[in-house]
């Protein structure tokens, strides 16, 4: 009785099991074993029953991550039933769990200040965690993350304080190494883009500069084909520079002024060239100054009205020789010379009054000549009448010499 009292039934049942050997007649020690196992057997099922609420209860809270009321009832089952090895490994279990939690949130604590780039919080929040996280694999993960984003800040800083001193080219290789890392964001990626903007602007600006002074040597060397051609080339790289396209429009005109100015003096050379010959009615020389001057200048027309004064020049003269050779020949009573000349320049003269006039000199010589031939005749015929009257009409018609009147004087 005294041990049940205490609740140490497996002693009490252990002295009734010695006390039934030592007297297995005493009814009675058989009726006291039977009732102690009786109570033996329900605060065994209440063990249990207690002992699996305890575990109900822990695992609850473990399967709603809430470490805390699960450490509370690990805490609360070991202090009933000290030593069960459940309770022990649930406390293992508590205990994992929640310094994983406190690490997640302490690794989102220092992703955050990452992520802000607040570099100096999140440097002091892990350095404030590594006693306890240090040998956790994610410490060391957010560190080399820190030192990393550090570098990169150092290195954006450094880039733009080489783009702010005009040194773009280094810039420019610093991001691009840089681009070729894991990128932390896209500051990097944007200052890189500004930098070759700004680098080939100032590449741009140069280049014109450079452009435009060789450009402005050339014409001071009097080569302003070449000037264009460079303006013209440099006006097509960089077609929207406004300045480029006037230098070439200027140029331009400077090289259309020249060429017609030097166009001028030899037109006005040729020009010389071809009234002096006219003047002096060298008409082969004029036209061979005329085809010269054509042929370096085909689409003048200045030249052209020369060719007519020459070939109305060449046609006066020749009209003027024809006409002297035959006065000539009339003068010479060569009547046969005086029709073979103006029979050759019929088709080119017969329409002028020289030639025209020539032409009745001539039948005017051959009616004198006949009608003297036939005044001759009838005087020989002593037709003194008929040779008188005709040699009258003869004579009243301005005869070209005298023997009319001497041949009328003999008649008569």
């Amino acid at each position: 009785d005294s041990l049940m009292q205490k609740g140490e039934i497996a002693r009490a049942i252990a002295v009734l099991d010695q006390a039934c050997r030592d007297f297995p007649d005493a009814a009675g020690l058989v009726q006291v074993r039977a009732e102690a196992q009786r109570q033996a057997e329900r605060e065994q099922a209440e063990h249990r029953q207690k002992i699996a609420q305890h575990l109900g209860a822990i695992r609850q809270a473990l399967a709603g991550g809430a470490w805390q009321l699960a450490a509370t009832a690990v805490a609360a089952a070991q202090s009933e039933f000290p030593g069960n090895p459940a309770f022990e490994q649930l406390a293992e279990q508590v205990r994992r769990g929640q310094h994983q939690a406190e690490l997640e949130l302490f690794a989102s604590q220092v992703q955050q200040r990452l992520n802000e780039k607040d570099l100096e919080g999140a440097s002091r929040q892990l350095g404030g965690g590594r006693k306890r996280f240090a040998n956790d694999a994610i410490w060391g993960k957010l560190q080399r993350e820190l030192d990393r984003r550090r570098a990169y800040e150092s290195s954006l800083m450094r880039a733009d304080d080489l783009r702010r001193q005009g040194q773009h080219k280094g810039a420019e290789e610093l991001l691009r190494q840089m681009a070729g890392q894991e990128s932390v964001d896209e500051r990097a990626a944007l200052l890189l883009q500004t930098v070759v903007a700004e680098r080939t602007a100032k590449d741009r600006e140069l280049t014109i500069e450079r452009g435009r002074q060789e450009a402005e040597d050339l014409k001071h060397k009097g080569d302003l084909a070449a000037a264009i051609t460079l303006l013209d080339r440099l006006s097509r790289q960089f077609p929207d520079d406004a300045g480029l396209v006037q230098a070439r429009l200027d140029t331009e005109r400077q090289a259309f002024e020249r060429d017609q100015s030097a166009r001028r003096e030899k037109v006005a050379r040729h020009l010389e060239a071809i009234r002096e010959s006219l003047a002096a009615h060298k008409w082969q020389e004029a036209i061979s100054a005329i085809r010269a001057a054509q042929q370096e200048f085909p689409d003048e027309t200045a030249f052209e009205k020369f060719r007519e004064q020459v070939r109305r020049g060449q046609y006066q003269e020749e009209l003027e020789l024809l006409a002297q050779q035959t006065q000539q020949c009339l003068d010479d009573d060569d009547f046969v010379g005086a029709a073979r000349l103006l029979a050759s320049g019929h088709d080119q003269f017969g329409q002028e009054q020289l030639w025209q006039a020539l032409n009745r000199e001539l039948e005017r010589h051959r009616a004198y000549e006949n009608g003297l031939a036939r005044a001759e005749e009838w005087r020989l015929k002593e037709q003194y009448e008929k040779a008188e009257e005709l040699l009258r009409q003869m004579a009243a018609q301005e005869p070209p010499d005298q023997r009319a009147s001497l041949l009328l004087r003999t008649v008569t």
